[in-house]
C-alpha cells in the first residue's frame, strides 16, 4: 500500500465570494473562477505526469494518483467556495492537505482505495462549527468528481484555530 499526498490552497478569495443575492448564475461562476487555484504536489515541484516511482517513473514529475487527488480536492474546494458565496460567506483562506491510499481490489488490483481530504478554511466573519460541516458536506454531495469515483472519499475538516 503507498500513501500520496496533495497540498492544495486558494488565496485571494474574497472577492470572489461577495455575492449579492439573486445574483446572475454567471457572475457568480466567474466570480469562483477568479480565485487563484494552486496545487502543490508533494517531492514534485513542477506537473509534468510520470508513472510512480515504483514502475520506473522519473522523480519530479507527478503521477495519475497524485493527479486524481487533485481533482477531488479542487473539486471539493471550489464547490465549496461556490456554495459559501450563494450564503454570502466570505472565504479568507481554503487549505487541504489531501491524501490517499493506493492498495488491491479483490481481483488483486491496484486502485487508489481510499481518498482523504482535510480542508481548513476560514473566514473573514465567525461561522460556527454546524454551518461550516453543512457547507462541507454539501460540497462533497455535489462535486462531480466525488460521485465519479469509486475511491471511498473522507471529508475531515479541520476545525481547530
Amino acid at each position: 500500500m503507498r500513501n500520496l499526498s496533495v497540498a492544495l490552497s486558494i488565496g485571494h478569495v474574497r472577492t470572489s465570494n461577495r455575492v449579492r443575492l439573486g445574483a446572475p448564475r454567471r457572475r457568480v461562476q466567474r466570480q469562483i473562477r477568479s480565485a487563484q487555484l494552486r496545487a502543490a504536489f508533494s517531492r514534485r515541484p513542477d506537473r509534468a505526469g510520470r508513472p510512480a516511482l515504483e514502475y520506473g517513473g522519473v522523480d519530479g514529475r507527478v503521477d495519475p494518483e497524485q493527479a486524481l487527488v487533485a481533482a477531488l480536492s479542487s473539486c471539493h474546494a471550489l464547490t465549496f467556495l461556490a456554495l459559501a458565496a450563494k450564503r454570502r460567506l466570505v472565504v479568507d483562506t481554503y487549505d487541504d492537505d489531501a491524501s490517499c491510499t493506493v492498495g488491491k481490489n479483490a481481483d488483486g488490483k491496484s486502485w487508489v482505495d481510499h481518498v482523504w481530504l482535510r480542508p481548513k478554511v476560514t473566514f473573514a466573519s465567525p461561522v460556527d462549527e454546524a454551518s461550516l460541516l453543512l457547507l462541507h458536506e454539501q460540497a462533497h454531495r455535489y462535486c462531480f468528481i466525488a460521485n465519479s469515483v469509486k475511491s471511498d472519499v473522507h471529508v475531515e475538516p479541520r476545525l481547530d484555530a
